[in-house]
């Protein structure tokens, strides 16, 4: 989700503790279950400092997470994810580039093998990896991935760039 605001006076800043993120990079809000999900660099990711447009090395989850903005109160993080981070692909090496939320899942995709790490939401585990069976690379972009849930299936969309494909994956729930 995207947080939406009448007025820009009413917009809420938070603070985020530097013991949670020296650098956030993505943040998803689910007001439904009023969920935040915010991914960057954890403290002491300092070999990464200089990388940019990536996940980040880690994805934290917050509850409550505007439910604690109108107690004026500073969120915790109720669970840290550690992403796959630098993982050898194809001659180079693959960061986490992209992610979205539906069905129960997070969906990671990585930039040079347009692989997509599924992980489940509630327990953070990986429970599956979605990799194209043809020639594809390149999710390149910050919201290369899109997931939705539409009558009772789960549907993925990637745009890889380098060949020029949108690949689709209907995921069963």
């Amino acid at each position: 989700g995207v947080p939406v605001y009448q007025e820009w006076k009413d917009a809420s800043t938070y603070t985020v503790p530097a013991a949670q993120l020296d650098r956030i990079e993505r943040i998803y809000y689910l007001p439904a279950s009023d969920e935040m999900w915010v991914t960057g660099y954890l403290p002491g990711d300092k070999q990464f400092a200089k990388d940019w447009g990536f996940l980040g090395t880690a994805v934290l989850h917050y509850q409550a997470w505007d439910a604690a903005a109108r107690r004026k109160e500073t969120p915790h993080p109720a669970a840290t994810l550690t992403l796959p981070y630098n993982l050898p692909a194809k001659k180079s090496r693959d960061y986490p580039k992209t992610m979205d939320i539906a069905g129960g899942r997070l969906f990671v995709g990585y930039l040079v093998s347009a692989q997509i790490l599924v992980y489940d939401l509630a327990r953070l585990t990986l429970t599956g990896r979605l990799q194209p069976d043809f020639q594809s690379s390149w999710i390149d972009l910050p919201y290369g991935i899109r997931a939705l849930e539409r009558d009772g299936s789960l549907y993925l969309f990637a745009e890889e760039n380098l060949y020029g494909k949108n690949i689709i994956y209907k995921i069963a729930q």
